[in-house]
């Protein structure tokens, strides 16, 4: 597991937490995320009943560019075809995602 956070930049953890939210792989998104968007990741992967038809039909994503201040970064994404925008913070050295939801 101590390799899971070699290479703990915002990019890095964008692409992990994308690659496995889009694949339904949210055990190893819970990884990558704050407190409070580990509590939802939980009740979303408990109620979603798409879980493995996301494994067998992936949403499409993809990272347009990537903003640092400080310790945030602002990460504009197209997510299955939307624009979003996800929030990643360094929190105790780690950059985490952050939902804020």
């Amino acid at each position: 597991m101590a390799g899971c956070y070699r290479s703990n930049n915002p990019q890095k953890v964008a692409e992990i937490f994308l690659h496995d939210i889009s694949t339904g792989n949210f055990r190893h998104a819970r990884k990558y995320v704050t407190p409070n968007t580990l509590s939802y990741l939980i009740n979303a992967e408990s109620i979603l009943p798409l879980h493995d038809s996301i494994k067998s039909h992936p949403v499409f994503y993809k990272i347009e560019k990537i903003e640092m201040n400080g310790d945030t970064a602002r990460c504009d994404i197209i997510w299955d075809e939307t624009k979003e925008n996800l929030l990643i913070i360094r929190q105790q050295g780690r950059w985490l995602v952050d939902l804020n939801i």
